[in-house]
């Protein structure tokens, strides 16, 4: 199953804990995931895993946002590209989508 983050903000941190760690960006989250597992499953107990949770996510949120991924970005992107999108939008509602008669479903 394919998690998918559409923070951009989260996902730049995940990214940046990533290269700190030197895993891939799924491995980083999956051994955070597993090691919070683990901690529920040890004779710790449910207030050690909960505080183990909230210092990985204290962490990450110290992490400072990458440069050009604040919500500012997507709309100057949108901005730039308007007659690209309405050009793109035109030609669809025009002639359908293109290979529309290939697809098997």
């Amino acid at each position: 199953m394919t998690l998918r983050i559409a923070d951009p903000g989260l996902v730049a941190k995940i990214d940046r804990l990533a290269r700190m760690t030197g895993l891939g960006p799924a491995q980083a989250v999956e051994t955070a995931v597993d090691q919070m597992l683990a901690g529920r499953e040890s004779e710790a107990g449910d207030d050690a895993v909960w505080e183990q949770a909230t210092a990985i996510l204290a962490e990450l949120d110290r992490i400072p946002d990458r440069p050009g991924t604040a919500p500012a970005s997507a709309d100057a992107w949108l901005t730039e590209n308007q007659e690209a999108l309405e050009s793109s939008n035109a030609y669809v509602e025009a002639r359908g989508m293109p290979l529309a008669n290939s697809r098997r479903f």
